[in-house]
């Protein structure tokens, strides 16, 4: 237990919210703005010490998107003893509460202290539905990690709820598990394939490999990497979305929050010329997440994508990482190398008289619930979306 701690809640005063539940604890939802730099030092202390160190809930990143979001940015808030043992950043469009890091994010987590326990867990998603229909808001939570240790404490809360409630399967997280740094260094570089290719890369190219950790060229690598990702995508229904010059300006940034968090490495191939191959590479305790690779295709003949993941294995066995997550998406190379797959989940949840919401919630978890129709959308309808979206609002904020 943390020193301090007992089994004794108490409720703290707060604009917004000042409640107790039914097992008595403390909690609060607070807009953002009435919190100041004292907020974000407790949060980073809390995050530190988290069951879960996302990057993705990382304070800088979050702390960088609530000063750049257009909605209201509101943080539920939950104390044990005087202590923050449990947070979460929303931002609220329209009356519903979305991550704020869902701007880009490849699984979101609740953080909550590592030495709560299942009835802690009880007590925040308790008193948070409690808030939700006291405020009478609509809730879509996306990419929740379902394989979290304390989702069940979450699934409990919101079926007991009288709130109208939708959960379902969105995506797949692949990942590659071992018991060890080394026998993850092990799988990775086992290709003789890639062996081969990798001596012929740098045989016939020059190729050098680099994972950097610090901000060198930082401007001049995003762009690079903004570029090749345009190249890779531009003959697809889905071109990139760096076409737009403010998200290589965003993508920067976010890799300078992640950096100053101690969590950013950058993965490249470069031959003499330039680079060929890029991974942004976030860190979780003993995790990698593979986030946003790309690759130039002039060089398939390398399989340049692959031989870097190899590259990538070495470097996470010599930095005692044992845990290579493949993040968002069920691309087939994944599960070349992936032994474990994580649910991602999306829960819809609102008043049952919010009726709209409730249809439209309705409806998609309908069609997420029939992969084949998903597979359609994915194919024929989604990219015609995404660029009436651009047309219809082209100068929309990148940060929501």
């Amino acid at each position: 237990m943390l020193t301090g701690w007992s089994d004794t809640y108490y409720t703290l005063s707060s604009s917004i919210m000042n409640r107790t539940v039914s097992n008595p604890a403390g909690y609060q939802l607070t807009r953002l703005a009435v919190l100041g730099p004292a907020f974000w030092t407790t949060y980073h202390t809390l995050w530190e010490c988290s069951l879960y160190q996302s990057p993705f809930q990382a304070p800088g990143f979050l702390k960088y998107l609530s000063d750049k979001t257009s909605h209201e940015v509101y943080v539920y808030q939950f104390f044990k003893n005087d202590v923050l043992v449990g947070a979460t950043v929303f931002q609220n469009r329209k009356n519903t509460l979305l991550f704020l890091s869902q701007v880009k994010s490849d699984h979101n987590y609740f953080i909550l202290h590592e030495k709560t326990i299942a009835k802690d867990w009880d007590h925040f998603f308790e008193g948070l539905f409690q808030t939700i229909r006291d405020h009478r808001f609509c809730c879509e939570f996306n990419n929740l990690a379902g394989w979290a240790s304390y989702h069940g404490s979450f699934e409990k809360s919101y079926q007991e709820s009288p709130l109208f409630s939708k959960s379902v399967d969105s995506a797949v997280c692949p990942m590659l598990v071992k018991s060890s740094p080394a026998e993850l260094g092990k799988k990775l570089k086992k290709s003789r394939t890639n062996r081969y290719k990798k001596n012929r890369l740098v045989r016939e190219q020059g190729a050098t490999f680099h994972a950097e950790t610090d901000l060198e060229n930082i401007s001049e690598w995003t762009s690079a990497f903004c570029a090749c990702h345009i190249e890779r995508w531009s003959d697809t229904p889905t071109p990139s979305a760096y076409r737009n010059p403010n998200k290589i300006y965003a993508l920067e940034e976010f890799l300078r929050t992640w950096h100053a968090d101690g969590l950013l490495v950058r993965f490249s191939i470069k031959t003499e010329d330039k680079i060929i191959a890029f991974c942004i590479g976030l860190l979780q305790q003993n995790s990698l997440i593979y986030h946003s690779p790309t690759y130039d295709e002039a060089f398939n003949k390398y399989s340049v994508g692959q031989v870097l993941i190899s590259f990538m294995g070495e470097w996470m066995q010599a930095n005692n990482l044992s845990v290579l997550d493949f993040g968002h998406g069920s691309e087939k190379y994944k599960f070349r190398y992936a032994n474990e797959k994580g649910i991602l989940k999306t829960l819809f949840l609102a008043p049952k008289s919010s009726f709209l919401f409730c249809g439209k919630a309705s409806i998609i978890t309908f069609f997420r619930r029939r992969p084949y129709l998903i597979d359609k959308y994915r194919q024929h309808i989604r990219p015609v979306v995404i660029q009436m979206q651009r047309w219809i609002q082209p100068n929309k904020s990148v940060y929501g």
